[in-house]
């Protein structure tokens, strides 16, 4: 009995030891409710050791014939495992790689890269470790950091603590392009007191570069890198005037030292207002504001709300890893509900502009607005209908490069960051039929996008872009046979940079299961023909594939592609790519 006593006492003691290690090539986090400390201890004595894991082998094989076709590699393979040990919550990953290319392996250590322990106590719960946090999105916003913090939330009240390092020192190396940095450290705290309607909260966080940590860059694309020292705080407040209408205050304030390592006390530092938040006060210094507010109106299933925002140039605290700034927003949000709910209308119209210190040759000066219809008439049909004149960021793909990849690993980077002026998107879906023994849906979609460089009141010629996506779409099930009929054809034109792009092509997949559903096929035939200017390229696309898994745990797959490529100015080429795999899981 003594010693299954002595026993128990080391499985609780490396239970809790467990519960703050983790190694190296994984993300850990674990949030042990120290309330019922007792029961999670006993669940990982319970089950002390675990071992999962598993190995495939992939195979790639190519053909290429044609003029200035390359085929130097017909044949690669590579072998690949993984082996995750789990002793009392310790996690051991093993991983290797070994191809006839390369070989590379690790091996488990001590030294872990990311712990995150997240303990609870009744209202109260600790983070611990490398995590991220959230104060305010002009304070501290979602930066990593090593360290710990702690919540508050019960009833009307809620409170966060938190203070760590946020960067570590990173030296500079003149041989490869590694972005030094200054070692870090800040803290932060909040409090919110909400009541129905009604919010206060007041955020703060500060942050201070160690100017010693590392030796001054030397390359002159860094030399504007500068251990600096940042107090932010921010105001929150909503309160509802009457009922169904409520105000909401957001202030926030930055005072930032860009560079401590100046001299103090400059005439230019003593004016900056509120620079005792910060320990060093120097010519750099200098006080930043933010301010965001909004009403709100709610009347049966309508509402209408007027917001503004304004943040001054040159906003920035070290709680962020960017800011965007020197910009003044007021807008008009409308909501309204139609033909007694079967259609619902979202809206928002506003002025907006930049360069609030007039110190740009440039500045924008726009009425910008945005909508959302979405329509619902019978059970059948739905279409939603989407437009905006707003500043956005998007990833552009055409379609025809998915249809045209030869492997998994093609085309990874083909897409493209486009700034956009406006954009429309009409989508319409109507369900043909659908039962148990049959689906069956129709699906259109169609976009526009265009861009442009205005000088004055003219668009000169290559400044506009111009990008039109469309799609028909056929699919047909039957779920009680295991097969999938699925038919499209789609356009796409583009004019940029005095260039008109044509494509056009159809699609067609058929998907079945074979031997009671053990065996999955696919194959698939795609035509598109481009037209650059007085170019044109033409595409036959044919694939094939089957997979199953066997005893739950074996998992086979096979596919095939080949692929021919004429044109009127290029010669004949055809492309023949076959990959298989095997896995297996246990």
């Amino acid at each position: 009995m003594k010693n299954y006593l002595q026993i128990s006492y080391w499985h609780y003691i490396l239970a809790l030891f467990a519960l703050c290690i983790q190694v190296q090539a994984q993300t850990y986090t674990s949030s042990p409710d120290l309330g019922n400390l007792k029961g999670s201890l006993l669940e990982k004595v319970k089950n002390p050791v675990k071992v999962n894991g598993g190995a495939s082998f992939n195979t790639v094989y190519t053909q290429n014939q044609g003029d200035g076709v390359s085929n130097d590699q017909p044949l690669s393979w590579i072998l690949s495992g993984n082996i995750n040990l789990t002793v009392l919550g310790i996690a051991l990953p093993f991983n290797f790689n070994y191809s006839n290319k390369k070989v590379s392996y690790t091996n488990p250590s001590l030294k872990f890269n990311r712990l995150a322990l997240h303990p609870k106590y009744k209202a109260w719960t600790a983070h611990i470790g490398d995590i991220s946090s959230t104060l305010t999105p002009y304070t501290l916003n979602g930066v990593q950091y090593t360290g710990g913090g702690i919540e508050y939330n019960k009833g009307k009240w809620q409170a966060q603590a938190l203070a760590g390092r946020f960067l570590k020192a990173v030296k500079e190396d003149t041989l490869h392009s590694v972005l030094p940095s200054y070692r870090r450290f800040g803290w932060g705290a909040k409090t919110v007191y909400t009541d129905g309607g009604k919010k206060a909260a007041l955020s703060v966080f500060h942050a201070r570069d160690n100017k010693t940590s590392i030796p001054l860059p030397e390359k002159e694309s860094n030399l504007a890198i500068k251990p600096m020292e940042g107090t932010a705080f921010t105001l929150e407040g909503a309160y509802p005037l009457i009922k169904a209408l409520v105000l909401n205050v957001e202030y926030s304030a930055s005072i930032l030292t860009r560079d401590i390592s100046l001299s103090a006390d400059t005439s230019a530092a003593f004016n900056t207002p509120g620079k005792i938040l910060v320990l060093t006060s120097n010519g750099s210094t200098r006080a930043y504001q933010a301010v965001k507010a909004g009403i709100i109106y709610s009347f049966g299933q309508s509402g209408i709300g007027i917001n503004y925002e304004r943040v001054d140039p040159g906003y920035q605290t070290p709680g962020g890893y960017f800011f965007t700034n020197d910009f003044e927003n007021m807008t008009l949000n409308i909501t309204q509900s139609l033909w007694k709910g079967k259609a619902n209308l979202s809206a928002n119209a506003g002025l907006q502009r930049d360069d609030l210190e007039n110190a740009k040759q440039n500045n924008v000066r726009r009425l910008v607005a945005a909508c959302n219809l979405n329509v619902k008439p019978g059970p059948k049909a739905t279409m939603n209908l989407t437009y905006s004149n707003m500043q956005a960021y998007t990833y552009v793909r055409n379609g025809f490069e998915t249809v045209n990849q030869l492997t998994p690993y093609q085309n990874l980077d083909t897409l493209s960051f486009t700034q956009l002026s406006q954009n429309a998107n009409l989508n319409i879906n109507y369900i043909l039929a659908q039962s148990k023994e049959m689906a069956q849906t129709l699906t259109a979609n169609c976009t526009f996008m265009e861009t442009a460089k205005k000088t004055g009141d003219i668009i000169r010629n290559g400044d506009a872009t111009r990008i039109i996506n469309g799609t028909l779409s056929h699919s047909l099930s039957l779920p009680g046979k295991s097969f999938t009929l699925s038919s499209s054809v789609a356009i796409n034109y583009s004019y940029a940079a005095l260039t008109t792009n044509y494509t056009w092509g159809p699609t067609i997949n058929i998907s079945k299961a074979l031997f009671k559903k053990a065996l999955n096929t696919t194959c698939g035939l795609a035509y598109n023909s481009t037209t650059v200017t007085d170019k044109k390229v033409n595409v036959l696309n044919i694939r094939a594939g089957a997979s199953t898994v066997v005893a739950k745990k074996h998992n086979l797959n096979m596919n095939i592609v080949w692929q021919n490529k004429t044109g009127n100015e290029i010669s004949s080429a055809n492309y023949f790519t076959a990959t298989a795999s095997y896995a297996y899981s246990f």
